[in-house]
């Protein structure tokens, strides 16, 4: 079965060698290639890297550190992997017209696939004019916007501004516009589930649900709790075309979190969870496939 990999970080940053070493993963391009290849994942989505810190300098959008910074003039580390590319509201006030631009030109890449906006790390709500020039971007090159959503690493940042529900009020005002929720707003799994029965619009991916060095069987065993709780929101929203496999590398094994997401999906519906679904959300990825 061929899988697309929606939410992933590849990244040299000390931090995340660090988690990926945790984890038995390699963070090196050819390493990163062969554990991809090993277990067929035909497509990664990159989502961009930076300091989530307030700036008062400029800073360009976030694109992959990846061993080199990525140049929207040359495109791509490898052909099958892709970029979304992170947003910093701070720059959309400080600097609108030089960020604007300079987001416009890193979409006219194919391999820029969406754009990521970072709630619960900086405190506007989704639905914060600040974020009306992201929107009307997506809308103009016919990319996703994916939202992080849920628990957030370490300290930085509020909750009340990763919490799903907003999401909701955005999307209605942007039908046109295909918003995923990231880490299906863990915890609040049903909230994020009723914004994606409403929303003909929105999607979920399932990255980030465990993290850490694990066997999916051993996990399932020992947090059978939390797993029913998850299959329960998973029943509610009862819409395996609007699931996407992510599994928020280099934060967990790959070959686990695949096993993991194959044990809590009907078996009948992996193909669309694990690649034919992505396709619907990120239109770019078939240009290169």
């Amino acid at each position: 079965m061929k899988i697309i990999d929606t939410h992933m970080h590849f990244s040299d940053l000390s931090e995340y060698r660090k988690m990926a070493e945790q984890v038995d993963q390699i963070t090196s391009l050819n390493g990163v290639l062969q554990a991809m290849a090993e277990n067929n994942i035909v497509a990664g989505i990159g989502i961009g890297i930076g300091d989530l810190r307030q700036h008062s300098e400029f800073s360009a959008p976030m694109t992959l550190n990846f061993e080199k910074d990525w140049n929207p003039e040359i495109g791509i580390y490898a052909p099958n992997i892709a970029c979304c590319l992170g947003t910093d509201p701070y720059m959309l006030t400080k600097y609108p017209e030089k960020y604007l631009k300079m987001l416009n030109a890193y979409l006219k890449n194919e391999h820029i696939v969406g754009i990521k906006i970072y709630l619960g790390y900086y405190p506007f709500y989704a639905y914060d004019s600040i974020y009306t020039p992201i929107y009307e971007l997506a809308k103009l090159f016919g990319v996703p916007v994916v939202f992080h959503t849920g628990d957030l690493a370490g300290t930085q940042g509020l909750l009340e501004y990763a919490q799903p529900l907003q999401i909701d009020r955005v999307a209605s005002k942007y039908p046109n516009v295909k918003f995923v929720i990231a880490h299906f707003g863990n915890p609040w799994l049903f909230d994020a589930a009723s914004v994606v029965l409403k929303n003909p619009n929105v999607f979920v991916d399932l990255s980030g649900l465990i993290i850490g060095s694990f066997k999916s069987h051993e996990i399932l065993h020992l947090q059978k709790k939390y797993f029913d709780y998850l299959k329960c929101a998973l029943n509610y929203l009862y819409s395996y075309d609007k699931l996407l496999y992510a599994s928020d590398w280099p934060f967990a094994p790959l070959h686990e979190y695949i096993s993991l997401v194959k044990a809590i999906i009907p078996e009948e519906y992996h193909s669309d969870v694990f690649f034919h679904n992505a396709l619907k959300v990120f239109l770019r990825i078939k240009n290169f496939l």
